[in-house]
């Protein structure tokens, strides 16, 4: 499997995971820090590690929908893969 760049993907898994009781404000930072931005009046965090990235998306203030990637390429490839998969989970969700 090939990236959008080329290269070559050796591991890729990606997960969804509802949150009922824990907010976009309460993600946990992985020692990378958190970005946290907003789209389409939803709060986002994105949250990278050492194993791939997390984006977190607000449903309401106290339930998130967490889209994480896990992969062998570097983190900033792993937050781009989470950031389009993201943008097709978001719509989908309902509004808080």
């Amino acid at each position: 499997m090939r990236d959008r760049s080329g290269s070559q993907i050796e591991s890729l898994a990606f997960v969804t995971g509802i949150r009922e009781t824990t907010g976009v404000s309460e993600a946990i930072d992985q020692g990378m820090g958190i970005r946290n931005t907003e789209t389409n009046g939803r709060k986002l965090a994105q949250i990278p590690d050492s194993l791939g990235c997390t984006i977190a998306i607000g449903v309401t203030d106290s339930s998130r929908v967490d889209v994480v990637v896990n992969t062998t390429l570097t983190t900033e490839q792993a937050c781009e893969i989470a950031d389009e998969l993201a943008a097709v989970v978001e719509p989908k969700l309902p509004k808080g």
